[in-house]
């Protein structure tokens, strides 16, 4: 089974991005902030983390860089409320895929698929 790590501040989203995942059949952690997300990451490696760019306590990019300077290979995909304005940095640090919210749904899960059987 494929491992997901949602790292996002926003409780409702993640609560529903992780119950569908879940649902079609990938084991699901959830880190409500950037810290938090790396210390999942490094307690069980994910096969990919869909992470938001805009955090409260530490943003993605910050979050991608410290992930990247222990695990180089990890895969992520960026998501952005912010009018997209950020995703530009996402792309520049290794993001294959990026979304602004909201987003539609289908494009999500068909890019998860795609990022994951790379893996």
């Amino acid at each position: 089974m494929k491992s997901i790590l949602i790292i996002d501040d926003d409780l409702s989203f993640t609560k529903a991005l992780a119950h569908l995942l879940g649902q079609i059949g990938y084991e699901v952690s959830v880190a409500h902030s950037g810290q938090e997300g790396i210390s999942r990451y490094r307690e069980n490696p994910s096969d990919l983390v869909i992470t938001d760019l805009v955090m409260q306590r530490q943003d993605g990019p910050q979050t991608v860089q410290e992930l990247q300077s222990e695990f180089p290979d990890f895969k992520f995909i960026a998501l952005s409320g912010e009018n997209g304005d950020t995703l530009p940095q996402a792309r520049q640090l290794g993001a294959r895929h990026t979304f602004v919210k909201p987003f539609a749904t289908e494009e999500l899960l068909e890019t998860i698929e795609e990022e994951l059987i790379v893996s």
